[in-house]
This record gives C-alpha cells, structure tokens and sequence, in this order.
C-alpha cells in the first residue's frame, strides 16, 4: 500500500489495461501496473463509483469517463 497517500490521479477506464478476460470492468493499475482495480458499485443504487483505489499499491484513482462508463450500462 505504498500509494496510500498519494495524489488522487484522474484517469481513463477505457484506456487502461484489461485485467482479464472475467470482467470488462478489472484494470490493471496506472501507477504500479501489477495491481488490480475493481470499479466498485454503490451497495444501495448499484451505480458504478467514480472513484477507486488499486488493490495492491492503493493509488487512488478518479474515472474520469465514470459517466461513459454508466451509459453502456445504461444507468
């Protein structure tokens, strides 16, 4: 968790790295390119987050394509 409290960095979902195969939505980390991020859901409304944090070195990230992100979802 050496990123913990850097700088939130803005980002493009779209143009990060796919994870896997498993979900369109897992990236790889911009920073530390060995973590993962998940695009976490509001428990409530189920609405993708605009914001996330790198499992691995938890560099914070804002999407900033977040509403994109929505639309194909159709939210």
């Amino acid at each position: 968790m050496k990123n913990l409290t850097a700088a939130v960095i803005t980002v493009r979902h779209e143009d990060l790295p796919i994870w896997s195969d498993e979900s369109y939505y897992k990236r790889k980390c911009p920073v530390c390119e060995e973590g993962l991020l998940l695009v976490a859901r509001d428990s409530d409304t189920g609405l993708l987050q605009e914001h996330d944090r790198c499992v691995l070195c938890g560099q914070h990230v804002r999407y900033e394509d977040i509403n994109e992100m929505r639309a194909r979802e159709g939210l």
